[in-house]
């Protein structure tokens, strides 16, 4: 049994979705804007970003994977929940999310674009941070506060870390 946590108001998955596509529409545009383009060769630009990709992809699959029965795209508590505390999740709060993160940093060489950078990624950490806040309140009132990972770990994306932007 699956309860999904208020399924009709579900906004930071829609906001998420949203700050996606703004911020691939803000890159494309922003890429022809000249004077922000990268500097000389590419090739090392590329090289790190080709590293930032594989690194988000693999981060994000390994969450899943160590998730199991437990990752859902909606925020879902599932019968006899737990959080997991194995895996990344020993090391990072939120791995898939932390994934994301990384990937999209990933594709700003191909825009070639400092500006596109910039209009990629601010929308999109607005949208994993509200993503974050979402599911860490469904946890909190669906399992209560015995059921935090720590007393010591607060909200965010990593253990130690104060706030949602860390």
């Amino acid at each position: 049994m699956v309860a999904t946590i208020n399924p009709s108001s579900d906004r930071p998955w829609v906001f998420l979705w949203f700050s996606i596509f703004a911020g691939v529409g803000l890159a494309i545009a922003a890429e022809w804007v000249p004077w922000a383009r990268f500097p000389g060769q590419l090739s090392m630009v590329r090289l790190a970003a080709l590293a930032l990709l594989v690194v988000g992809l693999g981060l994000r699959r390994a969450a899943i994977l160590t998730l199991g029965r437990l990752f859902t795209v909606d925020v879902a508590i599932h019968a006899n929940h737990v959080v997991v505390q194995s895996g990344l999740y020993r090391l990072v709060r939120h791995p898939s999310y932390t994934g994301l993160l990384v990937v999209f940093p990933g594709l700003s060489p191909s825009f070639a674009n400092w500006l596109s950078l910039r209009g990629l990624l601010i929308p999109i950490t607005f949208g994993v941070l509200w993503r974050v806040e979402s599911e860490e309140r469904a946890l909190l009132q669906s399992l209560g506060p015995p059921m935090r990972p720590s007393a010591t770990v607060p909200n965010g994306l990593f253990h130690g870390c104060s706030g949602a932007a860390c």
